[in-house]
């Protein structure tokens, strides 16, 4: 699994609000969860109820919506120990560079 329950994460689907945000509320039922006002969306597998602003063509906007975890990448504090790649590769600006 992707995602956690109650964690924010982004949709990656090439067919319905790609690149929006939402938040997991929990699993969706595994034969095939029907919610009043929702979508689902994606894929097999398992799949999360969410919550956000979803555009839909043709329905407009929802707030829940079911959707696949493979469909959605979880957006992650890093933690204190986290290190930018970028800066490993280049020396910040104002340092020399030695040869």
């Amino acid at each position: 699994m992707n995602c956690k329950p109650q964690e924010l994460a982004m949709i990656l689907s090439p067919h319905v609000a790609h690149g929006h945000f939402v938040t997991t509320l929990r699993i969706a039922c595994p034969s095939g969860e029907r919610l009043s006002g929702s979508l689902f969306c994606g894929g097999s597998g398992p799949a999360w109820v969410v919550s956000g602003s979803i555009p839909f063509p043709h329905l407009g906007v929802l707030s829940l919506a079911v959707i696949s975890d493979s469909s959605l990448r979880p957006i992650r504090d890093p933690g204190d120990d986290a290190v930018d790649e970028t800066l490993l590769r280049l020396p910040s600006p104002g340092q020399e560079v030695t040869a």
